[in-house]
């Protein structure tokens, strides 16, 4: 289980980006930042995510009932499972992992339909595939599922007998009248929809640098507005009162401070209105209209940047470019401040309404339909012309548009119009990314790299699929390899070569190399693999195990650095390759594997111990192919390759180290007749 850390959120810097805010706060659409489901390999093992953030929804998670709940908990930490039954939105995930977090235990979802990564995979088979790890907490949702299934049913409680012996829990949840019957044997908790506005005082009081905040749920207004909202409005009006709260005017009154808050929290259409109503007709509106919609897009960057991109728009509309700044024009202060923004002292530019260009972006997409494609084509432009800061701002202004929209087609329309324009490559792989990396919102994204790494259209598809595979395997590093194992077996020489890129980036992370060595161990190297996908792991393979600093193979010089666990795990994981790498019996692949490793203990005998070590767990047996025949033939192809290596390099076979190596490989696992050996 990893560290948990106990410190509390640090609210400046999470809710400073509104996209960030959305994949914590919306539990179905989390950047990973608590779970990532992960149904790709053989033993389903979900990734560990940021406890800050477990223990931030923990802490402000309110129930409908305190005493009830608080009951439940007590049944829950001694049974270490249950079922909670509720309607969507009444809170039941957010229960689930206050449960979790209460005993201690790291988060980790299970759902079904999140990726197709294989569609015709089974529930209960996804569910028989996952490991049980201690520590950990599981939440099984079967909420999506229209009926009752007794494989399911089954499969459920095999992973709580799985889960009993190591110290981890499993929570179901279900909607009324589905599977809360099915588990007789688990006790229930009826989760119902707490009151909006005891949601938001809870999240309130969770800023406690912002004295005064508390006071909003105590206006008419809001109590008016909260009557009607759920559970996540009340998140969102927290949000946006603490924002506006910190950025007032401390000379203003409070009634100024909430009636903006409000008018925030309603998306400013009515203001937008009028303002649209206002600026209409002719290219003088028309050139106010393409302003306000690039400050909405490029807050926070520089005027010259934001009037560039207004530039560039504005043709794409058959609108006139306007003269801001120029010998005609009203100036630059004057034009933003006509579409409700500002310069500040460091020239980049921003609305003087908080949240206000997200409002902003909303509307003109739900507003203008019929500029939609100009739209996505400005924002390749963007990408095309425009330093780094813009490129990373248009991305996030529209994959925040998408998300608030709940519209995952519209990041693939961005992607295929950037793929098929002038946006580099980087920038492509990066949206493909970031958006892939959200457990829900990014399935779709998802799909269309499995598609484009199943049958990759250009090379240039391939590289954008083996560049973003590398980027969202921090979150999702299961999915990243899987799709990168099809690439690696294209047609194209230049796509296979992209996978095996992304690959040694992907090792280049120690938790990632664990993650790539497992692939490549378990699904690269085997008979019954495609001959691309092999070639392609066993020169990723030689190219590591040939690695050296100093004329010592770095993976020797990581085991000699670790300890305890981490230490034998890395050593298991470096027979693992050897082993891989001895079955495909690739003569000149293992003259370059080796010497780094006989030129070590030839200079070193303090290495020598190590090293047969590792050699001597290369050629034995795994536990799914017991028995001394493939030992055997291991330690043939092993001993006769380090035989082979000292008569090219001249070295006399009978050296201390060389003959130590050679005689512990041999007895080790008695693997010939008397008078063979």
């Amino acid at each position: 289980m990893v560290a948990q850390e106990t410190a509390l959120v640090n609210n400046s810097a999470v809710f400073n980006n509104p996209v960030e805010f959305l994949k914590m706060v919306q539990l179905g659409h989390l950047h990973g930042n608590l779970f990532v489901y992960q149904f790709g390999t053989e033993g389903l093992e979900p990734e560990k995510k940021s406890w800050q953030y477990q223990k931030y929804l923990a802490d402000t998670f309110h129930p409908a009932s305190r005493e009830a709940y608080e009951r439940f908990r007590g049944v829950f930490r001694n049974t270490r499972w249950g079922v909670l039954v509720g309607e969507p939105g009444s809170g039941r995930e957010t229960a689930a992992i206050a449960l979790h977090t209460s005993c201690g235990l790291q988060v980790h979802q299970v759902q079904f339909g999140q990726d197709n990564d294989n569609p015709d995979e089974t529930p209960h088979s996804r569910l028989g595939r996952t490991k049980p790890i201690p520590g950990a907490g599981y939440i099984v949702d079967l909420s999506t599922m229209s009926s009752v299934d007794a494989q399911v049913v089954n499969a459920v409680r095999a992973l709580w007998q799985k889960l009993e012996g190591v110290d981890s829990a499993l929570i179901v949840i279900t909607r009324p009248g589905t599977y809360d019957t099915a588990f007789s044997e688990a006790p229930v908790f009826e989760v119902d929809r707490p009151l909006a506005i005891d949601v938001l005082a809870k999240h309130l009081a969770y800023f406690p640098s912002a004295k005064g905040v508390e006071a909003l749920p105590r206006w008419p207004e809001i109590k008016t507005l909260m009557a009607e909202a759920s559970p996540t409005d009340a998140v969102r009006m927290a949000n946006i009162g603490f924002r506006t709260f910190t950025a007032r005017d401390r000379q203003g009154s409070f009634d100024a401070w909430v009636h903006e808050a409000i008018g925030i929290y309603s998306d400013w259409k009515a203001e937008l209105d009028r303002w649209f109503e206002e600026h209409r007709g002719g290219p003088e509106a028309a050139w106010n209209r393409i302003v306000l919609i690039s400050v909405a897009a490029l807050e926070g960057l520089g005027s010259e940047e934001v009037l560039k991109a207004a530039d560039t728009l504005a043709p794409m509309l058959r609108v006139e470019k306007g003269d801001a700044g120029g010998l005609t024009g009203l100036g630059v202060e004057p034009t933003f401040r006509l579409v409700g923004a500002e310069r500040g002292e460091d020239d980049r530019v921003r609305f003087t309404k908080p949240e206000y260009s997200a409002a902003v972006l909303d509307y003109v997409w739900s507003q203008l339909p019929r500029i939609h494609p100009e739209l996505l084509a400005w924002t390749d432009a963007i990408a095309a012309e425009r330093p780094e800061e813009c490129l990373e701002a248009v991305r996030d202004a529209w994959i925040g548009l998408a998300l608030r929209r709940n519209d995952p087609g519209l990041t693939i329309r961005l992607l295929d119009e950037w793929m098929k324009g002038r946006a580099p490559r980087k920038a492509v792989a990066g949206l493909a990314a970031e958006v892939a990396s959200w457990p829900d919102f990014g399935s779709k994204m998802r799909r269309r790299l499995y598609e484009w790494a199943r049958n990759p259209k250009t090379d240039e598809h391939a590289a954008v699929v083996a560049t973003a595979c590398a980027t969202y395997s921090r979150d999702d590093v299961v999915s990243a390899l899987f799709r990168l194992k099809w690439l690696a077996q294209a047609e194209s020489g230049k796509a296979r070569e992209a996978a095996l890129g992304a690959l040694s980036e992907i090792a280049e992370d120690t938790e990632g190399l664990f993650a790539v060595v497992r692939a490549i161990v378990d699904e690269w190297s085997h008979s019954g693999v495609p001959v691309e996908r092999r070639e392609i792991a066993r020169r990723f393979v030689t190219d590591r195990l040939a690695r050296a600093e100093d004329g010592v193979p770095e993976f020797l010089l990581m085991i000699e650095s670790a300890s305890g666990d981490p230490r034998n795990r890395m050593t298991r994981h470096v027979a693992d390759l050897w082993r891989s790498l001895l079955d495909q019996e690739d003569d000149e692949a293992l003259q370059v594997a080796i010497g780094p490793w006989v030129t070590c203990v030839l200079e070193s005998e303090a290495k020598l111990e190590p090293v047969m070590r590792i050699f001597v767990a290369a050629v034995a047996g795994t536990k799914q192919t017991p028995g001394g025949t493939e030992a055997s033939g291991r330690t043939v192809v092993l001993g006769r390759t380090i035989i082979e290596w000292c008569d090219r390099n001249g070295i006399d076979r009978g050296a201390r180290s060389v003959y130590g190596i050679l005689t512990r490989l041999f007895t080790a696992h008695e693997p010939f007749r008397d008078g063979d050996r």
